[in-house]
């Protein structure tokens, strides 16, 4: 029998200084084999299984080496490990995927297709299935809906094996639903996401969140009629959340109903006007009521914009809006698309007035600066486009459209090193090159940005 202080002593050495000589950490199993029952505590038994499993992930046991101990529950647990090895090997060699990625800085083609490849050969393994499409979902670029396509259902799978675990807490299944959902949303599953909301157990705090996201994705996949119909029964039953009624309008306009959508604008405006709003419902309010001015106002090239309505209005029927919308939409309208009524007034000094009439009634507006910023940027007023950016950054400091915008009016202003600051920051903040997650491609034009000042912050001006 080994004397137990050996075994301390080098237990000790093994933990605090010896966890790569795998000559100790054999001599260690060995000693384990030699004390007798009393001795082998269970964190002892503890440290025997890991430096089994650490042996077995190396492959050490693959070539023999050290020796597996003779112990019965040792070679039980060699049998499990042995018998569980494939799978091992699968996550080591999807770790060194992972690895492979960090090392040239980017999820590339190959790296998606290595990883899927892993998963499919292991179909039975859902983090191996979530993994996956993780890796897919990390690499999101323009031009990758094939490896989008592909990696859809392993989410699917990832979900269907983790609804079958019976060791799967209903808690932790709820979690792996809501990060399935987020994949998939990168990934454009859209009618997968419907599926698997139509399939939760939601509670009714939840329902109206999940039914927002429900819309976007039916919207995504072009059942613009769905789209409407869903958000007007949520509308008829007394919803107040502004993605909702922004559905429900761009849904209908879609279907070429306008009065529906005019009615969600007012609708969000008096949201937006409410002095009780807290500042993240003040944010989700406007942001929600920005995009729809953008819908009802930009021309017909815009990303945004399929249906310029706005301005082909007589001034009578544009006058039928409340005020303040009346006046939003005049300043996003005239900045577009210029200004036909007053033809004598040039487009941006009367676009400033009008957004001006919206911030002299609420100043903490933070889309309503950005529009005057991008007003007086088009002026060609920078110092003033500074001023509104900050101001607009004030209320959403992280905001990457406010950002880039800033560094433009920087660019304009001559304060190349502002410019350059500014833009370093969104390349941080935003790296991604893709149009689904970024419509107006920050992530592809900040680059060009950042190449162009280089020179004059690094080299002196050019």
């Amino acid at each position: 029998k080994v004397a137990n202080d050996g075994v301390d002593q080098l237990e000790h050495y093994v933990l605090t200084e010896g966890l790569g000589d795998t000559g100790a950490r054999a001599a260690l199993l060995e000693a384990y084999e030699g004390l007798n029952s009393k001795k082998m505590t269970t964190v002892r038994k503890g440290y025997r299984s890991e430096l089994l499993m650490n042996f077995m992930v190396e492959e050490s046991y693959a070539s023999g080496f050290p020796e597996i101990p003779k112990a019965k529950e040792a070679k039980k647990l060699v049998k499990t490990l042995e018998e569980s090895y494939g799978t091992i090997a699968a996550y080591q060699e999807m770790i060194a995927v992972l690895d492979s990625a960090g090392r040239i800085g980017e999820v590339d083609t190959k790296v998606m297709s290595r990883a899927m490849e892993i998963a499919e050969q292991n179909e039975d393994d859902a983090i191996l299935q979530y993994l996956a499409a993780y890796i897919v979902a990390a690499g999101a670029a323009d031009g990758r809906e094939y490896y989008y396509q592909r990696a859809v259902p392993l989410v699917v799978s990832f979900l269907e094996l983790s609804a079958n675990d019976k060791k799967i807490s209903d808690e932790e299944l709820a979690l792996r639903q809501t990060s399935a959902i987020e994949l998939l949303t990168t990934l454009q599953g859209y009618q997968e996401i419907v599926d698997l909301i139509d399939e939760m157990d939601l509670d009714k705090e939840d329902e109206e969140a999940m039914g927002a996201l429900r819309l976007f994705c039916l919207l995504n996949s072009g059942s613009s009629e769905e789209v409407y119909e869903a958000a007007a029964e949520m509308v008829d039953e007394g919803s107040e959340e502004p993605q909702i009624w922004y559905y429900y309008g761009v849904g209908a306009l879609e279907q070429g109903d306008t009065d529906a959508m005019n009615e969600a604008m007012e609708t969000i405006m008096e949201m937006v006007m409410d002095e009780d709003l807290t500042d993240r419902e003040l944010l989700r309010a406007e942001s929600t009521l920005y995009i729809m001015i953008e819908y009802a106002t930009l021309n017909e090239t815009s990303i945004l914009a399929k249906n310029n309505f706005y301005h082909t209005m007589s001034e009578r029927e544009q006058k039928q809006y409340s005020p303040l919308l009346h006046n939003y939409l005049e300043a996003m309208d005239a900045y577009a698309n210029g200004n036909d009524h007053y033809p004598d007034m040039d487009r941006y000094e009367y676009a400033k007035q009008q957004i001006d009439e919206v911030l002299d009634e609420r100043e903490d507006l933070c889309f309503a600066w950005y529009l005057k910023g991008c007003i007086c940027y088009g002026a060609r007023q920078f110092d003033e486009a500074i001023e509104c950016y900050q101001e607009a950054l004030s209320h959403d400091p992280e905001n990457i459209q406010f950002l880039y915008a800033l560094a433009n009016a920087y660019d304009g202003a001559q304060d190349y090193e502002a410019a350059y600051a500014v833009s370093s920051q969104v390349e941080k903040l935003w790296p991604k090159k893709n149009h689904a997650e970024d419509p107006f491609g920050i992530g592809f034009h900040n680059p060009w940005l950042l190449d162009r000042l280089e020179p004059y912050v690094n080299g002196g001006d050019e």
